[in-house]
């Protein structure tokens, strides 16, 4: 189905971007399985917009973090530009329905839970793809201030942590293990993670700050750290459910 045949002004309000070449957008959203040949799929767009991408999120980066070397900028930018992240932001654009795919291919279990109907690979590639139209029909304003603007709702609104994969149900090559979760089953530190990371911090370190109890009851308590920052600690019977408190505690703080 072509973008002409789906309603795409959420996408294009979300993007701040109104496609005037409607082909390009097309072509954006078409994955070579389906394309007749590779140069009517998205995959030049992918290698333009892996680019486009990568130079707006280091002017970020240089801009709002002029403490940080030049090391330490690199595995900020690695983060941002990760296929992991990119498929987030492809689920906060809801890309997945809009891609134009073959028949077979066979989606990993999305962030909340439900299968897909494409890899995760495709979903990031995807993303890159319509970064780069974005930058093609309207230039690197456009296309930076697209960039930035998709950052800051995922800041100032954290994507959920992904889901484990259900019993049985396909997954995608390089799609992360399930992580530990808090007791209420939210991954805290998955959600604090991306926070900070898309704010441009970093990932959080945790410190332990003691360790109380007979060896068969321990109870630990930890804290985050974020860009130097020490907040509220949280407790658990062991260290990985003592940092998913802190993590929690954390997003409280953050989030008011």
């Amino acid at each position: 189905m072509a973008p002409d045949d789906l309603d795409t002004a959420d996408l294009e309000a979300a993007l701040g971007h109104a496609f005037a070449d409607r082909g390009l957008l097309r072509r954006c959203l078409t994955h070579s399985s389906l394309a007749r040949t590779p140069l009517e799929s998205n995959e030049r767009l992918e290698f333009l917009g892996d680019a486009i991408l990568g130079a707006a999120v280091c002017e970020r980066l240089y801009a709002a973090r002029p403490d940080l070397s030049e090391g330490e900028l690199t595995k900020l930018k690695s983060a941002l530009v990760s296929r992991r992240n990119c498929a987030l932001l492809a689920d906060r654009l809801d890309l997945e329905p809009r891609i134009r795919t073959g028949k077979g291919l066979a989606g990993a279990v999305r962030a909340t839970g439900r299968p897909g109907r494409v890899p995760r690979s495709v979903l990031s590639n995807a993303f890159e793809a319509v970064i780069a139209g974005v930058y093609l029909d309207g230039g690197w304003e456009a296309a930076r201030a697209c960039v930035n603007r998709l950052l800051d709702a995922a800041e100032n609104d954290p994507a959920p942590a992904p889901a484990p994969a259900l019993p049985g149900s396909p997954s995608s090559q390089g799609d992360a293990p399930p992580a530990r979760r808090g007791g209420d089953g939210v991954n805290y530190k998955s959600r604090l993670q991306h926070r900070t990371q898309t704010a441009g911090h970093g990932p959080p370190s945790y410190e332990l700050l003691e360790a109380t109890g007979p060896d068969h009851a321990r109870t630990f308590t930890v804290r985050a750290v974020i860009a130097g920052v020490r907040y509220p600690s949280g407790s658990g019977g062991t260290k990985k459910a003592a940092e998913q408190a802190a993590a929690a505690a954390a997003l409280a703080e953050l989030e008011g």
